[in-house]
């Protein structure tokens, strides 16, 4: 379900090991510079979602280390669909999702629901 900035913070009290990319100031923050908020909790997962506006009155959706208790099963089908009609709500063209590890069990989970996986490495300065 969508949450306002009072639950947001509330739901992260229960998670001190958040990523600061989720913390509901830096999504106020990111308001003066373009960005729309929106914050989604699902039994034990949630995420905040920023939302940058497009030409044609398109956006681009970005979801920075999604909040949860570092265990990929229980991210289940539904919150998955929340995301996908929180996107469309915002005419989102794509989702760019970035975890907070490249487990291989998160690899998995995701190809597991058709998300197209693309990874890659820096190399190694010379």
């Amino acid at each position: 379900m969508q949450v306002n900035l009072t639950d947001w913070n509330h739901f992260l009290e229960h998670y001190p090991e958040a990523h600061l990319l989720q913390l509901g100031e830096w999504g106020e923050l990111k308001k003066d510079f373009g960005w729309k908020p929106v914050r989604i909790i699902n039994n034990e997962v949630g995420a905040q979602i920023l939302f940058r506006r497009l030409p044609l009155g398109l956006t681009i959706g970005y979801m920075p280390k999604p909040v949860f208790s570092n265990q990929w099963s229980v991210i289940s089908g539904q919150f998955w669909q929340e995301v996908d009609s929180i996107c469309k709500q915002n005419h989102a063209i794509f989702l760019k999702i970035e975890p907070d590890t490249w487990s291989e069990e998160f690899i998995l989970h995701a190809k597991r629901l058709s998300f197209l996986v693309i990874t890659f490495s820096l190399p190694a300065p010379s």
